[in-house]
């Protein structure tokens, strides 16, 4: 859309550059052209307006799609759970930031993830959101301290 409203604008300063020096000339004809240019110029902005305003809303309904999947995939049955053995978790499925604090699990459910780049991961859905890994995490219950 903005490509549009420059392409415009170059051609109005192209066609206007060269008459700017001319003493005479159809000066009707050249205001008919830059009117007609500046109304396309308003509808095109009016335009990405409304496409930008549909962006937005289909960002949103991606997001809530997205908690919607993860909340049936990670289907919490009431407990919390801790990972058995010295995992290492992450915040990014790269596996580049890792997580450092204790990691408490809403769901025993994991995904295997095979990346484009040969590495397989794993996501779990802890209490802070989605952690990932390198090995597939096995789960026990959090023992309640009554």
């Amino acid at each position: 859309m903005k490509k549009r409203v420059w392409f415009i604008i170059m051609c109005l300063i192209v066609t206007l550059l060269p008459l700017s020096g001319c003493g005479g000339g159809d000066k009707k004809e050249l205001q008919g052209q830059i009117t007609e240019l500046t109304q396309q110029i308003t509808s095109l902005q009016e335009e990405n307006e409304v496409l930008s305003a549909q962006v937005d809303e289909y960002k949103g309904l991606a997001e809530a799609s997205d908690n919607e999947f993860l909340s049936i995939y990670f289907w919490g049955d009431g407990v919390r759970y801790q990972a058995k053995g010295e995992i290492t978790f992450y915040s990014d499925c790269f596996c580049s930031e890792t997580v450092f604090s204790q990691v408490t699990f809403t769901s025993s459910k994991t995904a295997k993830v095979n990346m484009k780049n040969g590495l397989t991961v794993y996501a779990s859905m802890s209490t802070q959101g989605v952690v990932w890994s390198t090995v597939n995490p096995e789960f026990e219950p959090l023992e309640s301290k009554s």
